[in-house]
């Protein structure tokens, strides 16, 4: 076998280790990603913090849950929370995840809590909405786009569903 031979081989060989390494990594620290993403993403979304105390999700199973979810007051109203759910369980029928539609087989919300604040003329529920839209709005600018238009007659939009 020629030497350049054996060291492709070699390299190949490392190249599929560090793939396999990294998404073992992802795999392992599936949660942690997630709770991050789901901290980062809420807050720049409501305008405000987004906290969450723990992430249990399993691919194999189709389940997960949030708890301790909360989502602070915006600025202009008190520090509590201005809703927070003891924890979020979703259950999903695995086989359908790369169907067209995804079949969500249960949600459950337990210890919701929504607190409605009233300052002057506006409430904070009105004001995380126009935050989410806010953002929305910016998001589809960036993305090059005034309103997405629905597609032409005979055409299918390629969008999965739940």
């Amino acid at each position: 076998m020629p030497k350049w031979l054996k060291f492709a081989a070699i390299g190949l060989v490392a190249v599929i280790a560090i793939i396999a390494l990294v998404i073992w990594l992802a795999f392992a620290n599936l949660n942690d990603i997630i709770k991050a993403a789901i901290e980062e993403i809420g807050s720049e979304l409501t305008g405000t913090e987004v906290a969450i105390d723990d992430v249990d999700i399993s691919l194999e199973d189709g389940v997960g849950a949030l708890r301790g979810f909360r989502v602070v007051h915006p600025q202009g109203f008190s520090r509590d929370n201005a809703f927070s759910f003891g924890e979020v369980e979703v259950a999903l029928d695995t086989s359908t995840i790369f169907d067209d539609v995804v079949v969500i087989r249960e949600v459950n919300v337990l210890q919701p809590k929504i607190t409605y604040e009233l300052a002057g003329e506006d409430d904070n529920l009105n004001t995380l909405k126009r935050n989410t839209t806010s953002y929305a709005e910016r998001l589809q600018d960036q993305a090059g786009g005034g309103s997405s238009a629905p597609a032409a007659e005979g055409e299918t939009e390629d969008v999965q569903k739940f």
